[in-house]
């Protein structure tokens, strides 16, 4: 029992010595601010292209082939949706390297316009300096819980309750590299939207009278069927009508029969 009260005051020194020791520069950091660290910036940009009504497909299929390829560099392809319907259109999100954004982006362009385009930047340097600290206070808490379990007079409790320390502690260190990694990919990679929109060229007159011709037609076929519903549903009625007319007859008839005689 002893020896376990010994032990555990040793690992609450460790855990309170590695948060000592990181204190003073978070301290720091905090005090003296942002103003010191580099901007670190993460960009996604945003492209709206119109494009004629069968050049859409083609080109959607032009980029993708050129992302996969890595024709302008490391490129991911990570949302691709494009729409079959009269109305086409389209839509890619890709990853990609900096120097492959304009290069992509005037390849879509080709053949139509470009009507709306957005950057936007997040500053990702707080975020990375946290997560470096953290990694860095882990690494020291990882190396004292090494040196104690080196140490010959722990009791096999001892060396359990440190087993199952070093296990959490190893998985915090796997989701902090991680991190550290999506960062660094955010970092040095853009992100890029594209969207394709058609354009249909100006209906001619004939097509305009077939328009109306069809929209006739599909209105003389609408007003049919709501007869028909009509009909349908008024048809129980004179079913029911058409006896109790007949009776209403032949009742005024013998009344006024027997008011004559």
């Amino acid at each position: 029992m002893r020896r376990w009260v010994v032990f555990c005051v040793i690992l609450l020194a460790v855990v309170g010595c590695a948060k000592k020791v990181t204190s003073a520069p978070e301290a720091a950091n905090s005090v003296d601010g942002i103003a010191n660290v580099e901007s670190q910036l993460a960009y996604e940009h945003s492209v709206t292209f119109e494009l004629p009504l069968p050049l859409v497909p083609v080109r959607m299929g032009e980029l993708r082939k050129a992302c996969t390829d890595h024709a302008h560099g490391r490129c991911s392809l990570i949302e691709y949706e494009a729409s079959s319907s009269a109305y086409r259109a389209g839509r890619m999100v890709v990853r990609l390297a900096p120097e492959a954004v304009e290069p992509l982006v005037t390849r879509a362009g080709q053949g139509g316009k470009s009507t709306e385009r957005s950057t936007r930047a997040e500053d990702l340097s707080v975020a990375v300096a946290d997560n470096a600290r953290a990694r860095d206070r882990m690494e020291a808490q990882a190396r004292r819980l090494d040196a104690l379990a080196e140490r010959n007079d722990l009791s096999v409790a001892d060396h359990l309750q440190l087993a199952r320390e070093l296990a959490t502690l190893e998985a915090e260190r796997a989701a902090a590299e991680r991190l550290a990694a999506q960062h660094a990919l955010r970092l040095e990679t853009n992100l890029l939207t594209l969207e394709f929109r058609a354009i249909e060229p100006p209906p001619s007159r004939w097509a305009n009278l077939g328009e109306a011709l069809g929209a006739s037609f599909d209105q003389f076929l609408d007003g049919t069927a709501e007869a028909i519903e009509a009909t349908a549903y008024a048809l129980p009625y004179l079913l029911l009508l058409f006896p109790l007319a007949l009776l209403w007859r032949w009742l005024w008839r013998w009344a006024t029969g027997a008011r004559r005689r």
